[in-house]
């Protein structure tokens, strides 16, 4: 799909004309993005999971999702849509919920979501670990770079190449 940028120069035939100039006024402003810190995984699943797949997440998570004194709880209606435009399985349709406001949901989880009611092993999969792209050996991939390494069994060869997730940074090595 294209950019909606690069549809800034593109006549758009429209009966309303407030959404030419909603469109006009959007695309004449610079758009500036905050480099800032990837959202953990449980942050990520609250923004994009419905209350019906809550046991992907730790008890404590759960609770924020489903009480409805929740400050998000407006997020995860019981009844949703799925869209299933050009699917043919159930699991491959995209769930339609309501956008959440991220500075909502960071402040909630650091309200609700304290460390000290999460396991050892809920903790360390809350945390960034390393980026692996795995390829064949007919895929050509840059072994000279640092962190890659070559996997070999009889008749494969796999390169891995790792990278860490650093806060406040952004990736700088190519894939």
């Amino acid at each position: 799909a294209p950019l909606l940028s690069d549809m800034k120069n593109l006549i758009i035939v429209s009966e309303s004309i407030d959404l030419l100039i909603i469109i006009n006024n959007y695309l004449t402003n610079d758009i500036k993005l905050n480099l800032d810190e990837p959202f953990t995984p449980y942050q990520q699943l609250l923004s994009c999971l419905p209350q019906s797949s809550k046991n992907l997440l730790p008890q404590i998570y759960q609770q924020v999702m489903c009480d409805v004194n929740s400050p998000i709880y407006q997020y995860y209606p019981l009844v949703y849509d799925i869209d299933m435009e050009n699917k043919s399985k159930a699991w491959e349709g995209i769930v339609i919920l309501p956008f959440i406001d991220e500075a909502i949901l960071l402040d909630t989880e650091r309200q609700y979501c304290l460390i000290q009611f999460l396991t050892n092993d809920e903790i360390e999969r809350n945390s960034f670990g390393m980026i692996h792209r795995y390829s064949t050996s007919s895929i050509s991939i840059d072994t000279s770079v640092d962190n890659c390494k070559s996997y070999s069994n009889d008749s494969n060869k796999v390169v891995v190449y790792e990278e860490s997730i650093q806060p406040n940074t952004a990736f700088t090595k190519p894939f």
